[in-house]
């Protein structure tokens, strides 16, 4: 589904949403949708943070990934840093600006990422942006699996081979290190009454393997030596078993 598509299909399903301004071409002009930007956190515990980001302007990205409704690869064919990430947010996705070394370049991290355009286009017009960073969880409605190959004795590809007959094929990205991000739609439905919360966790499952979900994000291609694996670009849903094997209980 094309990016203004899903942007209808978000209005027509989202409650409670406010007007705000978006970007066409270089101009800006009212529409009915949502958005989220972090106000000065700093203090707060991470608990309420991210309870905080997670209520504004939240709606079931999850549900949308799963279906095929957002088609990724095409929302970031954008030559410009800065027309691919209003493309993202346009479509209703959190993204935030990333500089060289893989790090936010707000103050607040990525609990900056906003699906506002206004607002992304300023954050990606400044200095120093050198690649889009990308909320993973229920807020983009993504779980990502880092198979990391650094270490000889701490490399993740092994476990890929022993898994792989059990992996459904989705989009992939190639990391700097030779590694891979499989990219997963977020888990939807519940647990004890409560939204399946799968958060960041390292080697859980097994030795060279991370998990980027709730409270994590990464880099999107094709920047900063990261590459967008040709062969399958649709976002598969999270396999059973690795639902279980990592959701936690009680609240996102």
């Amino acid at each position: 589904m094309a990016a203004g598509a899903f942007q209808s299909w978000c209005s027509a399903k989202v409650l409670g949403c406010v007007n705000r301004n978006i970007l066409v071409g270089r101009r800006f002009v009212n529409t009915y949708c949502c958005g989220a930007f972090m106000t000065d956190v700093k203090k707060e515990s991470s608990d309420i943070r991210w309870a905080r980001f997670m209520s504004e302007g939240h709606f079931d990205l999850p549900a949308a990934v799963n279906s095929g409704a957002v088609d990724f690869a095409a929302l970031m064919r954008m030559e410009a840093i800065d027309e691919s990430a209003v493309s993202m947010c346009e479509a209703g996705l959190f993204v935030f600006p990333m500089a060289q070394g893989k790090i936010p370049t707000e103050e607040t991290g990525f609990y900056a990422a906003s699906s506002d355009p206004e607002t992304t286009y300023r954050m990606f017009g400044r200095a120093g942006v050198a690649a889009i960073g990308i909320v993973t969880g229920m807020k983009n409605g993504i779980v990502v699996i880092d198979i990391d190959v650094k270490k000889a004795d701490d490399n993740g590809m092994q476990w890929f081979t022993d898994n792989q007959y059990r992996l459904p094929p989705t989009w992939t990205h190639r990391t700097t290190s030779g590694g891979y991000h499989l990219i997963y739609g977020y888990p939807t439905g519940e647990i004890d009454g409560s939204p399946i919360d799968i958060r960041n966790n390292a080697r859980r499952l097994g030795a060279g393997v991370d998990v980027r979900a709730n409270r994590g994000y990464v880099v999107l291609p094709e920047r900063l030596g990261y590459t967008s694996c040709e062969d399958n670009k649709a976002i598969a849903p999270l396999p059973t078993w690795l639902v279980d094997a990592l959701a936690k209980r009680g609240k996102v």
